[in-house]
């Protein structure tokens, strides 16, 4: 974070943008991706409820990891045919 009060609010602005559109992304994948799914992911794709207990250091390593974790479901949706 940075130090001065004008760095850290232009910084809380832009993680109140970031945070805001991560929220959103659930209903926009289950509207428009959801749906594609072959029956078995759609089975499972709605139970699953998952939640992280991180110390701030392994959520920085997570974070550095690129969106490793991810980027699995994702290329499984992008490479789910269209109807």
């Amino acid at each position: 974070m940075p130090d001065d009060a004008e760095s850290q609010a232009v910084a809380r602005l832009i993680t109140t943008r970031m945070v805001r559109e991560a929220a959103a992304a659930p209903a926009s994948w289950w509207d428009a991706d959801e749906p594609r799914l072959p029956d078995e992911w759609r089975r499972v794709a709605a139970v699953l409820n998952t939640g992280l207990w991180l110390t701030p250091d392994e959520l920085q390593a997570l974070s550095d990891a690129d969106g490793r974790p991810t980027r699995h479901e994702l290329i499984r949706i992008s490479d789910t045919p269209e109807p």
